[in-house]
């Protein structure tokens, strides 16, 4: 059994600042600093008791904090998803234990090649770069000091824009103790320098271009100016893959191309080419009527040798006259989402009503939902997924784009739900519910 800890801070607030309706905002001080919420350090045996209104807040959180050899913890409460706690009501809430496991911490200094201190650094912890576990950032004398790290064999590295990544140093870390007088030396990178144009010659000012070294680590970023120029300070002593999107141009580069730059590279130019521009006109499936109020994108296409995974991602509605919007969108590599309220969304690939033109109309039938309610005691999660749908001589056919698309939505603590904007078709349901097996229907 751990003990007991004495003076640790635990703090109740609302995610919407406003923990009730009508009532002060909630303050509290701690290590001299104003905190929103309720607050309160522990006894001497480890024991807090939080006397708070009960909140109107649909989320609040419980945060609890001891020293830098303790991680903390955090819990919430309310409308948030079904792996919280039901929301504060009145009568006391007993939580039980909160455990706070060990940690360690490492501190030092970071210097340039000649020793002077370097602020603003970055400093990682982890078991490989670049994926750290804690951080800290060095003062103005070039000193950190990482609190809560993780324990075991990890390795240091320190990383600053314009700098090399430093060399690793690989450290024990013990529960509850400190390695002090870590010191390590950064040195300046070199650049990638060049100039972004369109097709005819001219120059795109504030353009994000980035570089990602082939084989892994920090990217380096950097915006052109008016005259199209940019310069890439580069963290990594490695060739770099460039990569830019802009609104209006074709995406450029990135993982699928195979022109890569040499750290040093100077008089790079590098040419966007402006994406095609497709009139979208929406209307009502069974009258023809134009819906002008509805959420369009164009977003990159299925892979063709792969089954949708990723769930469903709604466009932003807004209003359209007339039912027509036009958008940057290229039938070689999207497919267009659209949907309208009261309607069934509509995802597919993107093809123009006559040859070589640059419309389409989406029709759009009317939508259905499904209604139910779980038998659990917390907020239950309904996923929904389309099936295939019919059969011809033995073998199925997939009627519907939105085959391996998942639709998501969290159900009222009374365990009812609701999804809705569903196009026609057979669907596998799954509720899922904290306190029992999710349950599938069809």
């Amino acid at each position: 059994m751990g003990r007991p800890l004495a003076d640790a801070h635990v703090e109740l607030r609302s995610v919407n600042l406003v923990w009730r309706e009508g009532s002060p905002r909630a303050e509290h001080e701690w290590r001299g600093r104003t905190r929103r919420g309720y607050g309160i350090a522990t006894s001497s045996d480890g024991q807090f008791a939080l006397d708070v209104p009960v909140p109107t807040s649909d989320v609040v959180i419980l945060g609890v904090e001891a020293d830098e050899y303790h991680d903390t913890h955090r819990r919430t409460f309310g409308d948030a998803g079904a792996q919280n706690a039901r929301r504060l009501g009145e009568g006391d809430h007993r939580l039980g234990d909160i455990v706070l496991a060990l940690k360690a911490c490492v501190s030092g200094r970071v210097v340039d090649p000649t020793g002077a201190p370097l602020p603003n650094v970055s400093v990682a912890v982890g078991k490989s770069k670049p994926m750290s576990e804690a951080r800290d950032s060095t003062d103005a004398a070039g000193r950190f000091r990482i609190e809560r790290a993780p324990l075991g064999k990890r390795l240091v590295w320190a990383e600053r824009s314009g700098y090399l990544t430093s060399a690793p140093l690989e450290v024990e870390l013990v529960a509850g103790a400190a390695i002090e007088g870590v010191e390590l030396a950064l040195r300046r990178g070199q650049t990638i320098e060049g100039v972004v144009v369109d097709e005819g010659g001219q120059p795109l000012s504030r353009v994000r271009v980035l570089a990602s070294p082939i084989h892994g680590g920090n990217s380096a970023t950097a915006r052109s100016s008016t005259d199209g120029a940019f310069e890439l300070a580069l963290s990594e002593d490695a060739p770099h893959r460039m990569e830019i999107e802009h609104a209006g141009y074709d995406a450029y580069g990135g993982n699928g191309s195979d022109e890569v730059l040499e750290p040093g590279s100077r008089g790079v130019r590098l040419v966007l080419r402006r994406a095609l521009q497709f009139e979208f006109r929406v209307v009502d499936a069974k009258t023809d009527a134009a819906i002008t109020r509805f959420g369009l994108r164009a977003a990159d296409a299925p892979d063709s040798n792969s089954r949708w995974s990723s769930t469903w991602e709604p466009s932003a509605i807004r209003d359209a006259p007339g039912g027509a919007l036009t958008i940057y969108a290229d039938p070689a590599k999207h497919w267009i989402h659209c949907e309208a309220p009261g309607h069934a969304p509509h995802e597919g690939p993107i093809a123009a009503d006559e040859p070589g033109g640059t419309r389409q109309t989406l029709r759009l039938g009317q939508a259905g939902r499904v209604r139910g309610r779980a038998p659990c005691n917390a907020q239950p999660t309904v996923r929904l997924e389309r099936q295939r749908i019919q059969r011809s001589n033995g073998v199925d056919f997939d009627l519907s784009p939105f085959l391996g698309r998942v639709r998501e939505a969290t159900g009222a603590f009374d365990g009812s739900f609701e999804v809705g904007d569903l196009a026609s078709g057979t669907y596998c349901l799954d509720v899922l519910c904290a306190d029992k097996a999710t349950t599938r229907f069809e």
